[in-house]
């Protein structure tokens, strides 16, 4: 009667700390050990979920490796377009006519627009890593209407 007391007292403090590592893991601390050390189902339990955690920590490293390759090559075309608009919008370059300065004010508005987008990529890795700082700021809702009509009025 004592001894079985005494083991369920084991499982129960076994099974105590694979609910703390899984809430651990939960809340995305990977980097946490569950009990895993005896061969029975609860050792081998605590073995898989160890094995999940490492997993998962790999393909978040892979995650931010990926996020940080696509957006440095997403900007890399960005500057020349938006350095060739500048210079094109430049009157020492010669004069445009009305319809073309509004074509590169368009190239260079959604070149700065897709930058931007670059930039929200970056700042949603930077929130999931809780390194995210806000800035909050007035908008014109005016203004933002009027962004979204130009941008979508040749559609």
């Amino acid at each position: 009667m004592v001894s079985g007391f005494v083991y369920s007292n084991k499982i129960g403090h076994r099974t105590e700390k694979l609910m703390d590592a899984t809430l651990e893991i939960e809340k995305g601390n990977y980097d946490i050990e569950a009990p895993a050390s005896k061969s029975d189902k609860i050792g081998i339990l605590g073995k898989s979920l160890n094995d999940m955690a490492e997993k998962l920590k790999q393909a978040n490293i892979q995650q931010d490796q990926f996020t940080a390759m696509i957006t440095h090559e997403l900007k890399t075309p960005l500057v020349p377009i938006k350095g060739y608009c500048e210079m094109l919008l430049n009157p020492k370059f010669g004069e445009l006519s009305q319809d073309q300065k509004e074509s590169v004010e368009e190239i260079l508005q959604n070149a700065n627009q897709l930058q931007e987008l670059i930039q929200n990529v970056l700042n949603a890795q930077k929130l999931s890593a809780k390194g995210m700082k806000y800035k909050i700021a007035d908008e014109s809702l005016e203004e933002f209407m009027e962004q979204i009509y130009k941008t979508l009025s040749p559609l």
